[in-house]
């Protein structure tokens, strides 16, 4: 049984599920459904939530916000593929 990488302390880590920002956000009903699919998936991969939603959203798109430091990691959800520039929407 693989239980995580162990850490320079020797301890084992956590891996911490990812915070999500659903956008649209104004889209709440989309919001309620990354959140629900999500909760009944381990996370392990951005692909892994996308293949989960894409039947219901076939242009969703879902990006790794990489910032050093960052304690939890945190994935960009979108709706259709990309946010829309001012005036766009």
């Amino acid at each position: 049984m693989d239980r995580g990488p162990l850490r320079a302390d020797g301890t084992r880590s956590v891996p911490m599920r990812p915070r999500l920002f659903c956008l649209p956000s104004a889209d709440h009903l989309f919001a309620a459904i990354v959140e629900e699919v999500a909760a009944a998936l381990p996370l392990d991969s951005p692909r892994e939530l996308a293949a989960a939603l894409r039947p219901m959203y076939p242009r969703i798109s879902i990006h790794l916000r990489e910032l050093a430091g960052e304690p939890v990691p945190t994935w960009y959800v979108y709706r259709e593929q990309t946010f829309p520039h001012p005036g766009e929407a």
